[in-house]
């Protein structure tokens, strides 16, 4: 099982996050049995990113549906998140 910090970075490098925009992983509760136990959400993304992120989050949740957050301490509420915007 692929660590939600590793699926995080393999996201940002497949949209090529652009410079100054924001993203957040967060640990969620699978609506199925196998279902993801993540959502991802980013900023507003001029239109190349937009296409990129939403090839990346479709081929991520097929390839690693779940992902290990043990090792993820900061939290929003109960959920594990990571959060970052790219800087130059």
């Amino acid at each position: 099982m692929k660590a939600a910090a590793q699926l995080f970075e393999d996201i940002i490098r497949a949209i090529g996050l652009p410079v100054g925009n924001a993203i957040v992983l967060r640990e969620t509760t699978p609506t199925a049995n196998d279902g993801p136990n993540w959502v991802v959400a980013a900023g507003d993304l001029p239109d190349d990113a937009k296409e990129r992120y939403e090839n990346a989050v479709v081929d991520m949740r097929k390839r690693h549906p779940r992902v290990d957050w043990d090792l993820i301490k900061d939290r929003d509420g109960e959920w594990r998140t990571i959060k970052t915007i790219k800087k130059a």
